[in-house]
């Protein structure tokens, strides 16, 4: 499909992701050059342009699609956007963002200004690059004499691996740290058991030292940096060199482990240490013992053989399935947002003319006119619908779009629009379900009634 923005303020950014849509477009389609402007120029919804293009669209087209975004630039971007952007770019500040991200972060934002004056050329990016990464990153660097790397792609792969190396060391300082700060502080008893030993004779002690010699058994290989971290990250000890426990270096019941059987410590063993702790910490289920009240129920009146037993409290009315969308057509001038009902009574899709006059959408009679009959008072009135206009259903977050469907026009609808049975049906497959209040596409899962909450992180450079 073509890309769409809808309508709003016009952004570089938007303009930008716009025309890159199209020339996917262009080329997923073998579109012809001299046809690229007319069959994406709908997808800039705003009124201004609409109105724009529509006034001079022969001149648009023949002009070509490059030419047509520039004008769109030029008359709806504000002016002195251009400074604007490369401004962004020379304030910014590598910070704690990783280096990887930030130099993607400006080389994005570069490049909204293709084709112009302002955007700044590789050098140009290098340089504040070195400028502005992080202190210990901007030493680090010149220490390993990156400023003599020529190539701007070399140059970058070899700032990634100095700035790792900095974060690296950050993270291992504050391990030891915080490891230093949990251990206690060593009792004393230990070191005067020590000097006591230390004052007996001497051939007690050279005894005691050869003996000791002989019988000292062979003891674990050091702890590696790894292995140092990992003990660290998942509260282990490092005496014992087990993960998650309830002890410390000083106070270890179990000793050094087997130098024969002892192997290196891996993230995999943290992990699986991790699940049995997971598994330990869920707690037994328990029966519980509730002493329920006793129900009282009016009785029913149950029609045919049932007993009064089969009492079931029924509401006498449930809501109805409203939905909040955007509803447009491909001979619509403008997109409206309303407020729809679902009505999968409805043996037809009916839409009031008010709000197809509104959308100026293109009338189309029907193959047999359609009478309905209408209680009004006391007696019967009835209504003939002879036209209808075709229409399509987008989602709030514009996630969703429905097939091209046929709205009859009712005068005198309750509401803008009426969602039946052939937008159920024939759309997209539609199932609702009363129990849990939903109505799903059954060919992408989503749910129109209870849309997904999409966040959206955008992280620009921010002057310092």
């Amino acid at each position: 499909r073509p890309p769409v923005i809808m309508p709003g303020k016009l952004t570089p950014d938007l303009l930008f992701d716009f025309e890159n849509g199209a020339y996917s477009y262009f080329s997923f389609k073998d579109i012809k050059v001299e046809k690229e402007v007319s069959k994406v120029a709908g997808g800039l919804q705003d009124g201004r342009v609409q109105t724009w293009y529509r006034l001079n669209r022969a001149a648009v087209d023949a002009a070509g699609f490059p030419a047509f975004m520039a004008t769109v630039r030029e008359s709806w971007l504000e002016p002195g956007w251009e400074q604007d952007v490369k401004l962004t770019i020379l304030a910014s500040h590598q910070g704690s963002t990783p280096i990887v991200d930030w130099i993607m972060l400006l080389e994005a934002t570069n490049t909204l200004l293709h084709n112009h004056v302002c955007k700044l050329s590789d050098n140009d990016l290098r340089n504040h690059i070195q400028s502005h990464v992080h202190p210990d990153t901007m030493t680090a660097a010149t220490v390993a004499e990156l400023h003599l790397i020529v190539e701007y792609d070399k140059y970058k792969s070899s700032l990634k691996v100095v700035d790792d190396a900095c974060v690296r060391s950050d993270e291992l300082l504050k391990a030891a740290v915080k490891q230093l700060m949990l251990q206690p502080p060593l009792s004393g008893c230990r070191t005067a058991s020590n000097r006591n030993t230390a004052s007996s004779s001497t051939s007690t002690s050279t005894t005691a030292v050869n003996n000791s010699i002989a019988r000292t058994p062979d003891r674990v290989p050091a702890l590696t940096t790894k292995e140092h971290t990992l003990l660290v990250e998942h509260e282990g000890c490092f005496k014992c060199r087990r993960f998650y426990t309830s002890h410390r270096l000083s106070d270890c019941p179990d000793g050094f482990p087997d130098k024969t059987s002892y192997v290196t410590l891996t993230n995999a063993d943290a992990l699986m240490a991790k699940r049995k702790q997971g598994k330990k910490e869920k707690p037994a289920k328990t029966a519980a013992i509730i002493p329920m009240p006793a129900a009282i129920v009016m009785p029913s009146a149950v029609l045919g053989e049932g007993s009064d037993s089969e009492y079931v409290d029924i509401p006498f009315f449930v809501p109805y399935f409203f939905l909040d969308c955007s509803v447009g057509g491909a001979t619509a001038s403008s997109i409206e947002s309303i407020r729809a009902l679902i009505d999968h009574g409805s043996d037809a899709v009916l839409i009031d003319p008010a709000l197809a006059d509104q959308m100026q959408l293109k009338r189309h009679k029907l193959p047999a006119p359609k009478e309905v009959v209408m209680a009004v008072g006391d007696g019967k009135e009835i209504f003939t619908f002879d036209e209808w206009v075709p229409i399509t259903v987008t989602s709030v977050d514009k996630a969703w779009t429905s097939h091209a469907c046929r709205a009859i026009l009712a005068p005198n609808l309750c509401v803008p629009l009426l969602l039946g049975g052939p937008f159920l049906l024939l759309t997209h497959r539609l199932v609702i379900d009363h129990e849990t209040c939903t109505c799903i596409d059954k060919k992408c899962g989503y749910d129109l009634l209870n849309p997904p909450v999409i966040k959206y992180s955008i992280t620009k450079p921010s002057p310092k």
